[in-house]
């Protein structure tokens, strides 16, 4: 994962000072041109700690997947939120 910059870390400060769950992800440019990106450790630590998903009570395959909505806040907009739906599968 690259270095945060100053802004990131002074934003990363706040939100754990108000004890808000998170966990950082950095897509690939494969991944985002697939709209895919595999659940790292700490990916799956983080849902399975927040209760959002539990990677070890789901099958395996496209046919289990299982869509969720997901709320991002981007820096490409400031102050916007994009809400999307993620499929989580194994």
């Amino acid at each position: 994962m690259r270095q945060l910059t100053d802004q990131e870390q002074l934003k990363l400060k706040a939100l754990t000072a108000y004890s808000v769950p998170l966990t950082l992800i950095e897509p690939t440019r494969t991944g985002l041109e697939k709209s895919i990106m595999d659940a790292t450790g700490p990916v799956r630590q983080f849902l399975l700690d927040t209760n959002l998903h539990n990677f070890q009570d789901q099958g395996q395959g496209q046919e289990h997947k299982v869509p969720d909505r997901f709320t991002v806040y981007s820096r490409r907009q400031q102050r916007a939120i994009e809400r999307f739906v993620v499929s989580t599968y194994n």
